[in-house]
């Protein structure tokens, strides 16, 4: 059985991608003027659009 991560890891991870200027999910380095990369952006929204349409999420 996995173990699930820790989320305050997970958080004092993305936060020091941030302070780098990192893509804080994929840690890439980007000009977007946003916290992630414009892969990780398409991704995010893409997500978000299947959830507000109430879609069945695949994990």
């Amino acid at each position: 059985m996995n173990k699930p991560k820790s989320t305050k890891n997970t958080r004092k991870l993305k936060e020091k991608r941030k302070s780098l200027g990192l893509c804080i999910d994929c840690s890439r380095p980007h000009q977007t003027g946003f916290l992630r990369c414009q892969d990780c952006l398409e991704i995010q929204a893409e997500y978000a659009r299947r959830k507000r349409k109430g879609e069945q999420l695949e994990k």
